[in-house]
């Protein structure tokens, strides 16, 4: 018999070659803490000690008034601020006048009848600030209260005439317009405080623009002689009425409409003035087309922005080419709510 003969043995077989790769790090022990005592720190000996702040030497320090006084004087935008005198009673038997162009009397004013006794409410503490009292009839209320306006560039008192405000406070920016520097003068604040009296002025008391253009017309350049020029004078009104938009009238071109295009108004007519008293003609028919009421606070009250603007045109010595200045001097409309002057015609 054959023997049985066991199939070849094969080769062992060679297990598959891996590699083992740590992603991460082995991690290490933290080093154990030294054993030593941690040190505490002494208080500063007196000669490291950290000096105070010096805020009573800082408080100490004077300011030079004559700073405040040059920083005033150089501001382009300055707010004077004048003081009305307190109302002269008229004697009685003696009617006031009612202007011819005023819309119909406010039925409120008919029923306050009862006479109000003035009282002084503005204090002026010094050439720039000011105190308001409330009336005696407020005082017990919570609210009111004593407040100090400051920061005035200059507090005319009750006392100052029209010469004294034009010198201050007009006369500069006229001595600039004749040297070819625009300017303009706007008159704000409530119904009755004498904005308009202080612009237009009266006869006896001429205000802001007669004054200007006797300074214009009879003044020179600032260089002792008076260069070839051309005045141009234009007026017109900003006005609107209650549920409308706003109008802009033409106080030279028999009250035309005029509109606002960019920084150009169109339509509006520009007269060449030569005396003083050409201009004040034309500016005193403008203001008979002017639009104004009766109200609570006012007989004849402004109901509108009026704008007068006076155009300088100069030609060069040496040179063809013009230079042009621009005046604008704004009598503003009352600036206080509708039902405190009870008025039916509002901006």
């Amino acid at each position: 018999m054959d023997e049985l003969k066991s199939p070849p043995s094969r080769p062992p077989s060679r297990p598959p070659s891996t590699v083992t790769v740590r992603r991460n790090p082995p991690r290490r022990a933290r080093p154990t803490p030294s054993q030593a005592p941690i040190p505490i720190s002494l208080p500063p000996t007196p000669s490291q000690t950290i000096p105070s702040f010096p805020i009573d030497d800082i408080l100490s320090i004077e300011i030079p008034e004559n700073n405040i006084v040059k920083n005033i004087e150089n501001e382009n935008l300055k707010v004077f601020l004048r003081i009305r005198p307190r109302s002269i009673s008229q004697p009685q038997g003696k009617k006031e006048g009612v202007a011819k162009n005023v819309w119909p009397q406010s039925k409120q004013i008919a029923k306050s009848k009862v006479k109000k006794v003035s009282e002084v409410c503005l204090k002026e503490n010094d050439e720039h600030s000011v105190t308001l009292c409330p009336p005696q009839s407020m005082q017990d209320q919570k609210r009111s209260k004593t407040e100090v306006y400051e920061g005035f560039s200059y507090v005319f008192s009750a006392d100052s005439s029209q010469d004294d405000v034009f010198d201050k406070m007009v006369n500069p920016i006229v001595e600039d317009f004749m040297k070819g520097k625009s300017g303009m003068l706007a008159a704000l604040g409530p119904s009755g405080s004498g904005k308009t009296h202080t612009i237009f002025g009266t006869g006896r008391q001429p205000g802001m623009i007669p004054l200007a253009l006797h300074k214009i017309f009879l003044g020179t350049n600032g260089n002792g002689a008076q260069s070839p020029r051309t005045l141009y004078l234009s007026m017109f009104e900003i006005c609107s009425e209650r549920g409308r938009t706003e109008r802009m009238i033409d106080l030279f071109n028999d009250g035309v409409d005029i509109c606002l295009q960019q920084s150009t108004i169109k339509g509006l007519h520009e007269s060449v003035v030569c005396d003083v008293q050409q201009a004040e003609a034309l500016i005193a028919e403008g203001m008979l087309k002017r639009a104004t009421a009766m109200t609570n606070s006012n007989n004849q009250s402004s109901r509108s922005q009026c704008i007068i603007n006076v155009r300088c045109e100069t030609c060069g010595d040496f040179d063809a080419s013009s230079n042009s200045a621009l005046l604008t001097i704004v009598d503003l409309a009352g600036a206080e709510r509708e039902k405190k002057t009870g008025n039916h015609k509002s901006l």
